[in-house]
């Protein structure tokens, strides 16, 4: 672990890159212990800095009436922990980029309807926050519902747009202008210079932000480069430039800024030869024009790939010598010691100065949520929020000793700002701080110290980009946790609030499970492990686990019948190929014939009873086993699911993943559900009781699409519930189910009760579906499949059996004219394309308002170009191909079909690298109705309709009437709209405002209806109970010797 001692040690910048890796998940208590220990601070110390900042805020409450910090308490009334705080936020944000006057209309009397504004009214607050909250409060009452749609509607029509549209106005326009420093660089020169004028003694500096978030096509990427090349030339030509530097986005200049695609981002950045990419061309305008550039913080795995572009720029032989290039560091990053430390070194190395913007961190929440998800090991950041402060001291307390780093203080914390006057004792200091943040505070400072400059973090930019940037602001600064939140609220405490954070630290325990912890519970039986994942975006992560998989690469793998733990070696064999590269060979498979599946099905009855009894904890034990052995085993098993079935890696990782949470999580329902009688009320004397048993035996069909996943999940979930078990694999796809079942059987499931049967349908089949014994099926594939099966389970003379099917879909995305169209694009590309669109879940038909059509289709068009086809192997490779020549065939008939037809939109370049594998290049058509479809075309073709709002009931009803019901998605800020959508259609998964793929076992049961399957749904509480069968027991005591508890009973006759 990196403590304060190493940084006396000489490194070189691969010892740093190391060392900031390898802290990317570090354990956060043992980690603070280090960060405190090199911090540094006596009990003096710390006594000193609580005194000087509770005197300091005695000092600023006295002076505060003079100068109301109302943004403050803007945020204090409208936080987003309020209903009405977000309602304000999607007002802000989407109503001026509704293009039509209906959808205006709907968003607005959704979002007015939904709060309580009258409840933010007060004689405390102040009257700016009580003129916008009348505001709203006058628009929800013009829009507040009544007995009669048609006087809402008219309403509307006479005093709706131009009143309400006002009356929001009213609280809106502070809004903007209070968090946003201008509309464009002309006014935001003009607005500081104006505020120079007046407040020359206050030294105001600023730093200018062009609001945007990242670029998802290089369009628009494009665009962000012309308007910083132009913010350099308006800085380059002001009169007081010395005041002004810009910050940038990375980002915001390549639609592919990522690690996984390094050596792009290089190119086009850094540039190649003695052509310079756009980085380097705005350091060269920065550095020509003396204005000082900072490159702004994004997420956590970003960050690697930062300091290797930032490392290129200053090597940059235009830009030796330049001290005018700066980064922002994220404090709750457990790296943000190790970056300074790589700072420094290659700082030394150039001989130049780094500036460093030292923030506390703008993507708190967004890192948490993604590490669980992920799976990961730990957080990349800080869980609790005085650890992140101390993290933030050490930081400084680095800074302020280096010769090569020219620190700037971003910070709203009064103990922040005196610890680290403290630390410098009256020399110069450069703090910073967000546009309508913390003025009052500052203005404080600056006439106190008159040494200090304070720099103003300014985002320039137009209306409608307005909400991510407001999200995170009000996410920092109205967390409960925040101090200017505690500072504004009507019961602070001072002396609390001036606390040293190492004093609150003292109460420290971790304050979020981790991770893998995610789904403990107090109770045993409801408890269960999260699977295990990766980040690939890391180096030290992305690096272990290649070196694990490459090898597997080569490998060759064979597979066999299994029956009663033996394997039958003899027969034919088929060839399995990979199908990236169809002259590759993956290994062979022994065929079963028919005979040897009612050997099978022979020794699966004769142990059915023996299985059916053996305990349940002790099966759910097993299961359990099953699981961790996956994850011993990943590296194979995903080099086997690149290479047999095509899947790219971070597809490959998540299908284990959800592999060894079936595991784990039929498991756990097993012993919540099935290990001990549900005891039943009944008439003394008797003790009655439900249990649940196995049927007997289950035969497991999965598809090749999720060849590990669904294949053991099926397999799991029989097993566990007390049924022997016939597996039969995909043809394309048996290599990986054989080895899924070796480690079954590894794990101590007994032989006898497990048997493998890959080989072809048509021998296969009748005998696993037309044998008597056979008390039930799980299926997953086509519809046509399905109702192949269950004719037969009907036709047979024998008990009725149990058919759990889950085939295919029409799935759709509604996307109404509110939505925002940057987030739909992304969710597009990956619920369409991901996984060359072969997920049962996977968007097929795209219904898109038609006011917003061309955006979005231009949108996607950028995406689609960037989207890379190639060898799963390579990491960067984004779509993998298609599982195999008849598959790929199918697609192309179609997409060549609709391109006679003229209703090709856009398709995705294919390169000429892969001609020998079986790919289909994402494809975008043009229909008109969803019943031009007369089947699902599994692969990454997306079919786009336009329609009008006033046509979403005939939209719903297009989507029921295919008769398929499996996922749905729904893209829209009208949350009336959502829940009508949601309710309406006839799916079994819906998914607002985000993607429809990639449901979690456990979290997002999946399953469909209708057409797409019989539930009930995969991964969820109500999977287990169609394996088993109901057993009443009933046992009259009485009859064996008396009411022996009626008879202990004291008897009462008074």
């Amino acid at each position: 672990m990196f403590s304060s001692r190493d940084f006396a040690a000489p490194h070189t910048l691969s010892d740093w890159r190391r060392t900031i890796s390898a802290h990317y998940l570090i354990d956060e208590a043992s980690y603070l212990i280090e960060l405190i220990r090199g911090l540094g601070q006596t009990e003096a110390q710390i006594q000193l800095v609580n005194q000087q900042s509770l005197a300091f805020l005695t000092r600023w409450k006295h002076n505060s009436t003079d100068h109301s910090d109302w943004p403050q308490e803007f945020l204090q009334a409208y936080g987003l922990n309020t209903r009405e705080g977000v309602v304000l936020m999607c007002l802000a944000e989407s109503l001026v980029r509704i293009p039509d006057k209906t959808s205006a209309r709907a968003f607005i009397a959704d979002k007015l309807a939904s709060a309580h504004w009258q409840d933010r009214l007060g004689e405390q607050q102040p009257w700016m926050i009580n003129a916008a909250t009348w505001g709203l409060v006058w628009g929800e009452r013009l829009l507040e519902p009544v007995d009669s749609a048609g006087i809402l509607q008219n309403l509307l029509r006479r005093l709706g747009e131009p009143v309400i549209h006002a009356a929001l106005e009213k609280a809106l326009f502070w809004l903007a202008d209070t968090f946003v420093f201008a509309a464009d660089m002309d006014s935001a020169l003009e607005r500081a210079h104006s505020i120079n004028r007046k407040e020359s003694e206050l030294r105001w500096h600023y730093s200018f932000d062009l609001l945007g978030e990242a670029a998802i096509t290089h369009p628009v990427a494009n665009q962000y480069q012309r308007n910083y090349f132009s913010a350099l030339a308006q800085l380059t030509n002001t009169d007081q430039k010395n005041r002004y530097n810009l910050s940038i986005k990375l980002s915001a200049l390549h639609p592919r800024y990522e690690a996984l695609q390094q050596s792009q981002v290089f190119a086009d950045l850094i540039g190649t030869g003695n052509t310079p990419g756009i980085l380097v061309r705005l350091a060269q305008h920065a550095r020509a024009g003396n204005i000082p550039l900072t490159i702004d913080a994004e997420e956590s795995e970003r960050l690697e790939l930062s300091l290797e572009l930032i490392e290129a720029c200053l090597r940059h032989p235009s830009l030796q010598s330049w001290n005018g290039l700066g980064l922002a560091v994220q404090a709750y990053s457990k790296r943000a010691l190790p970056v300074l430390g790589f700072l420094d070194q290659l700082a030394d190395e150039l001989q130049i100065k780094i500036n460093v913007r030292l923030v506390k961190g703008a993507y708190w929440d967004s890192e948490i949520h993604w590490a669980q998800r992920a799976g990961l090991s730990g957080y990349p950041v800080f869980t609790a929020k005085a650890a992140t402060d101390i993290s933030y001291l050490a930081c400084a307390k680095y800074l302020l000793h280096s010769r090569h780093l020219q620190p700037q203080f971003a910070t709203h914390n009064a103990v922040t700002m005196c610890s680290l006057l403290a630390m410098v004792n009256g020399k110069p200091l450069e703090f910073q701080r967000l546009q309508g943040m913390g003025e009052s505070l500052y203005r404080q400072l600056l006439i106190e110290h008159p040494q200090v400059h304070c720099r103003i973090y300014s985002p320039v930019g137009q209306y409608a980009e307005l909400l991510p940037y407001l999200v995170r602001r009000l996410l920092e600064n109205g967390a409960n946790s925040s101090f200017i939140n505690q500072l504004n609220r009507k019961d602070c405490s001072l002396t609390e609030l001036a606390q040293h954070p190492l004093q609150k630290l003292q109460e420290y325990s971790q304050e979020l499970k981790l991770p893998g912890e995610l789904f403990f519970h107090a109770d045993q039986k409801k408890s269960r492990p999260n699977s295990q994942g990766f980040n690939t975006q890391i180096t030290e992560q992305r690096e272990q686990l290649m070196e694990a998989i490459t090898p597997w690469l080569n490998h060759q793998w064979s597979a066999y019948p299994l029956i009663g733990g033996h394997y039958l070696k003899t027969g034919s064999a088929t060839k399995v190929v990979n199908p990236a590269n169809n002259a590759e060979l993956v290994g062979s498979c022994l065929q079963a014939t028919a005979d040897n599946a009612i050997t099978a099905i022979n020794q699966a009855a004769e142990y059915s009873v023996h299985w059916r009894i053996y305990p349940v904890n002790e099966k759910a034990a097993l299961m359990d086993k099953v699981g961790n052995l996956f994850e011993e085993h990943r590296a194979e098993l995903i080099a086997l699911l690149m290479r047999e079935a095509g899947k790219t890696l971070n597809d490959a990782i998540d299908e284990v993943r959800e592999a060894v949470d079936f595991c784990h999580y039929y498991a756990q329902q097993a012993r919540e559900q099935l290990a001990n009688p549900l005891p039943l009320p009944g008439p003394t004397g008797e003790h009655n009781q439900l249990l649940l048993e196995g049927r007997g035996i289950f035969v497991c069909i999965s598809p090749w699409n999720f060849p590990l996943a669904i294949f053991t999940g099926q397999i799991i979930a029989a097993l566990v519930a007390g049924n022997t078990v016939v597996a039969k694999p995909a043809r394309q796809t048996c290599l990986i189910a054989f080895r899924a079942i070796e480690l079954m059987l590894a794990a101590g499931i007994p032989p006898v009760a497990l048997y493998f049967l890959p080989g072809p349908s048509g021998e296969l089949s009748p005998i696993l579906t037309g044998d008597a014994r056979i008390e039930g099926i799980a299926f997953t594939g086509s519809t046509q499949s399905a109702w192949t099966i269950n004719r037969a389970l009907a036709a047979r003379n024998s008990s009725i059996a149990t058919l759990i099917a889950e085939t295919g879909g029409q799935n759709a995305l509604i996307a109404d004219s509110t939505c925002l169209p940057e987030q739909l694009v992304k969710d597009v590309i990956r619920s369409a394309f991901g996984s060359a669109g072969q997920r049962c879940s996977a968007l097929r038909v795209l219904f898109v308002q038609e006011e917003i059509a061309e955006r979005v289709i231009e949108l996607l068009q950028g995406a689609m170009d960037c989207l890379i086809l190639g060898d799963p192997r390579e990491t960067r490779t984004d779509i993998g191909p298609v599982i195999d020549n008849y598959e790929q065939q199918k697609l192309l008939a179609h997409i060549e079909q609709a391109k006679t037809e003229g209703r090709l939109i856009a398709q995705t370049p294919l390169p000429s690298t892969i001609a020998q594998g079986s790919f289909v290049a994402p494809t975008l058509l043009q229909i008109h109705s969803i019943d031009e479809l007369q089947e699902e075309h599994f692969g990454p073709i997306c079919h786009l309709i336009r329609f009008r709002i006033q046509d979403l009931d005939k939209v719903i009803a297009s989507i029921n009437s295919t008769g398929f019901g499996l996922t749905l998605g729904v893209h829209t800020r009208n949350e009336t709209i959502g829940q009508k959508i949601a309710h309406e259609v006839n799916v079994g998964n819906v998914y607002i405002n985000r993607n429809m793929v990639g449901a979690v076992v456990g979290v997002q049961p999946f399953g469909g209806c209708g057409l797409s399957g019989t539930g009930p749904k995969a991964g969820g509480p109500h999977y287990l109970l169609r394996f088993v069968r109901e057993k009443t027991i009933s046992n009259y005591l009485a009859a064996v010797g008396g009411n022996i508890q009626l008879l202990t009973q004291k008897p009462s006759h008074d």
